[in-house]
């Protein structure tokens, strides 16, 4: 059974957690038990719920990318100007009906941070039958601000700001926020919204789509490319865009942004589409 079809039956109603103590191993490893909010449905109540932090730096030499393929969880990626490393942190998260099943289950979690020959990899590691354990690895991640990022996950929330190259984001389940991306953008989501903004650099691209789920995307007016958005079910919306050659139907809306040197293709089969442009 593949990583998505397992994560697609674990799939169900949502949970509310149980509060417990924290407690620790004393070793520099942070452990805790209790609760919290998770957002994305579970077939049953986790009463327990063990932690465990990470943290792994990578020296950045001749990597020009940072590949990530997670399962479940929140993420983060920051560029940072002038960084020379990729930091990642976060936490691994195993809830059950009993600590100790719970315990058992973080044993068997784990992730992995490997120095490819251009990339870094980074990858969520959990047991193939989660026996009804709700298995979570939320991350934190920095990154020199020239790297390109490459996104894979299932079921969380995905926030990438900062970048000045491409990013290339598939996500299941969940809301995809981006900002401040001077890059080509190929964002595609099943279930959850997109919103972001960026600067579309000369002959650059962003390709947004979606199945259920709005689109809002936010552009200089300056910006340079052949606009297209489709709809099934929504409304599409333009504000502070000269497009030319503009033709707006009930499901699409077509033209020409400046000298139309770029590409910009907008998605979604339910959901609405919002392209608005700043001054800068």
């Amino acid at each position: 059974m593949s990583k998505r079809s397992l994560i697609q039956l674990v799939a169900g109603m949502a949970f509310a957690l149980a509060v417990l103590t924290a407690c620790g191993d004393g070793n520099g490893v942070h452990f805790t038990v209790g609760g919290g909010n998770w957002p994305w449905p579970w077939p049953h109540k986790a009463e327990f719920f063990v932690n465990k932090t990470f943290s792994e730096n990578v020296r950045v030499a001749d990597h020009t990318s940072l590949w990530l393929d997670a399962v479940n969880g929140e993420i983060e990626i920051t560029g940072q100007p002038g960084a020379d490393s990729v930091m990642v942190t976060g936490n691994l998260r195993v809830g059950s009906d009993s600590y100790e099943d719970a315990q058992q289950g973080l044993d068997q979690l784990d992730f992995s941070v490997m120095d490819g020959y251009d990339e870094i990899s980074v990858q969520t590691l959990q047991p193939k039958d989660t026996k009804g354990r709700q298995y979570i690895v939320n991350y934190t991640i920095t990154v020199p601000r020239d790297l390109a990022v490459d996104v894979n996950h299932v079921n969380g929330h995905l926030t990438v700001k900062d970048i000045e190259n491409s990013i290339i984001v598939d996500v299941e389940n969940g809301n995809v926020n981006f900002s401040n991306i001077f890059g080509d953008a190929t964002v595609s989501v099943d279930n959850g919204s997109v919103d972001g903004t960026m600067i579309l650099p000369p002959d650059g691209e962003i390709r947004l789509s979606t199945v259920n789920g709005d689109l809002d995307l936010r552009i200089p007016t300056s910006t340079s490319a052949e606009l297209s958005a489709f709809v099934d079910n929504g409304t599409i919306t333009r504000d502070n865009l000269e497009l030319m050659d503009a033709l707006h139907t009930n499901r699409s809306l077509t033209g020409t942004l400046g000298d139309g040197a770029g590409v910009i293709r907008l998605e979604t089969t339910n959901g609405n589409i919002d392209v608005t442009g700043f001054d800068g």
